[in-house]
């Protein structure tokens, strides 16, 4: 299921998740069901139900408070706050990803809390609270800086980078420092994607390695990472790279 919604395959997932969900239940273990409903939640809404999505993710975010489980409550507020953000409720996101960044502090689990992190740090820059934004990204950054080589920690650098770079915009004072940690997080992601395999987070990151480069009028350079992120888009038919 996780698979198919990495790809974008939302209803082949929503299958698999059903699935899941139905073992999960005969088997009574309510910490799985609250993360299926989560995950459920989640392809509901990319689906176009709304109403749906949202009742899957208050239904597990209800077991998870009862379970008292802070990792199962950390995993519900990311996709709880997501929704939220896609539908351009920027202080609701904020507030509910702040809920899951306490609950992974009292799991004490650094790859969970780096996650939410800058998925919060993205959500502040859009709601205009740019100092928050810049404490968030800083944390998480230095956080995964600490973690293993691995699928998530690669996409989540690339968003870091893209959200540094955001903030280059819009902090013109702190312009040069923050293209700099853009530079800095888009290669440490080449390097993570790298050193898995991942060539679609490879191509991804090298495609916003290049759109750095041409946003300061570096065209040359900003090509040859284009044509890096095109190679390795299409070792893997990932076409979608293609259109970034």
């Amino acid at each position: 299921a996780e698979a198919y919604r990495a790809l974008g395959r939302y209803e082949k997932a929503l299958d698999r998740l059903n699935i899941a969900f139905s073992l999960a239940e005969s088997l009574g273990d309510r910490r799985m069901t609250a993360l299926i409903l989560g995950s459920m939640g989640g392809a509901s809404f990319f689906l176009g139900h709304a109403d749906k999505a949202w009742e899957q993710l208050h239904q597990g975010m209800g077991i998870a408070r009862e379970l008292k489980d802070p990792e199962a409550m950390a995993v519900l507020s990311g996709c709880m706050a997501k929704v939220h953000e896609m539908q351009g409720h920027y202080a609701e996101a904020i507030s509910v990803y702040e809920e899951g960044i306490r609950s992974a502090e009292i799991l004490g689990d650094p790859r969970l809390l780096a996650g939410i992190m800058a998925d919060a740090a993205s959500a502040c820059i859009l709601n205009g609270d740019l100092k928050r934004a810049q404490e968030l990204l800083s944390q998480s950054f230095e956080g995964f800086g600490k973690l293993p080589a691995s699928h998530p920690k690669g996409y989540d650098l690339i968003l870091i980078g893209r959200s540094y770079d955001k903030l280059s915009s819009l902090l013109p004072e702190q312009k040069v420092h923050l293209k700099k940690e853009a530079y800095r997080a888009l290669q440490e992601a080449a390097l993570t994607a790298e050193s898995i395999g991942d060539r679609r987070a490879l191509s991804y990151t090298y495609g916003y390695t290049g759109g750095l480069y041409e946003s300061e009028g570096r065209y040359a350079e900003a090509l040859e990472w284009t044509r890096r992120a095109i190679f390795a888009a299409q070792e893997i038919d990932a076409r979608e790279c293609l259109y970034l």
